[in-house]
């Protein structure tokens, strides 16, 4: 069964004797005995019961929607899983118990109730994740979403980052607005561009900002301008984010010769820095990394002199094959060369991205 399963199933228990929609009224008196049991410090009634019927509204009446929010508010209720755990366990069982009541001198309805029975176990099991995950996923994003409401109150701003074909694109970008699930920033219109053609972001650690996270980016435009939309924030490593040089993309297919001790290689070229090349292939080579290479780069790339010396880092797998890490050791003039190319390449993606802008 998954999450989907058992939403079908809770939107699916009506019956000639049973109104769900009659029922509401009922599930939050169950809820409310379940929530008053526990021994939480609890809160008013009221404040309890509109943050319950948008749980019933999502699993038994709503089209669609997100269970983020309304889980993060029920965490909320309680000190710890075990306790949220206990308290949809004891609401679910008034709840089956009165469901199963509403079957009396009907014939079968066991069709209706298994089905029932599973999707009350299922969901329970995915909302608390007895292994702590769901419940680190829902906090975590209350946690980001808090800080940037701070810094938006502080009148502040955030600092974001986008890799686009290698160019770091980094600017500051003003928070406009923040709600339970999602924070709609508006951004230098370079970093927009690269934001949306990546479908995400980096958000960039400072004093309220506590990690650095990415987000995925939807565009938004109000009164035809155009905003992003960020959510589903992940933390990130900071090492990810600490490159010491830019490494650009080619503009089109590059073959790489590499001789490897003694071995003659032909590798795609992926990406070139001051510092080092990575390269494609999808070939499996074993390569030992103290031994010295040369890497005869394309004369488009380096000019005449176009071997350079090197050693093997690393490899990694990639689209069903694999990329090779080589470290360069180049001479002042092939030095001149790549930082030439590597400049012309960086002015070719701020220039491609400025005529995405909209």
């Amino acid at each position: 069964m998954t999450y989907e399963d058992a939403i079908i199933i809770f939107k699916d228990l009506s019956h000639p004797d049973f109104n769900i929609h009659e029922f509401r009224p009922i599930f939050i008196k169950a809820a409310w005995k379940a929530y008053r049991d526990s021994e939480c410090n609890h809160v008013l009634s009221d404040i309890f019961q509109a943050l319950i019927e948008p749980l019933f509204d999502s699993l038994f009446t709503e089209e669609s929607g997100s269970m983020d929010e309304i889980v993060v508010d029920i965490y909320d209720l309680f000190n710890t899983s075990h306790e949220t755990e206990q308290f949809l366990n004891n609401t679910f069982h008034i709840v089956l118990n009165l469901y199963v009541k509403s079957f009396y001198g009907i014939s079968g309805g066991w069709e209706k109730i298994i089905p029932f029975t599973n999707a009350i176990e299922y969901f329970i099991t995915y909302i608390t994740d007895r292994n702590g995950d769901n419940r680190s996923h829902f906090l975590f994003q209350h946690t980001i979403i808090n800080s940037l409401a701070v810094l938006r109150q502080q009148n502040k701003e955030i600092t974001a980052l986008n890799t686009y074909c290698g160019v770091p694109i980094q600017y500051d970008a003003r928070i406009i607005n923040t709600d339970r699930l999602s924070v709609l920033i508006k951004a230098h219109p370079v970093q927009e561009t690269a934001a949306v053609l990546q479908h995400g972001i980096h958000l960039l650690q400072n004093e309220q900002l506590l990690y650095n996270v990415y987000a995925r980016v939807t565009p938004k435009y109000i009164e035809g301008e155009r905003f992003l939309e960020l959510s589903r924030f992940e933390q990130i490593e900071t090492s990810f984010l600490h490159r010491q040089s830019i490494r650009v993309h080619p503009p089109k297919p590059f073959i790489l010769e590499v001789i490897h001790n003694s071995v003659h290689l032909k590798l795609n070229l992926f990406d070139i820095s001051l510092g080092g090349v990575a390269t494609t292939s999808k070939y499996t080579y074993k390569l030992g990394n103290s031994i010295e290479a040369t890497l005869y780069f394309p004369a488009e790339i380096i000019g005449q002199t176009h071997a350079v010396k090197g050693h093997f880092v690393f490899s990694s797998s990639y689209d069903q094959g694999h990329k090779y890490h080589f470290k360069m050791n180049p001479t002042r003039q092939q030095e001149f060369y790549l930082s030439k190319y590597i400049a012309k390449r960086e002015q070719e993606i701020i220039k491609m991205l400025r005529e995405e802008i909209v």
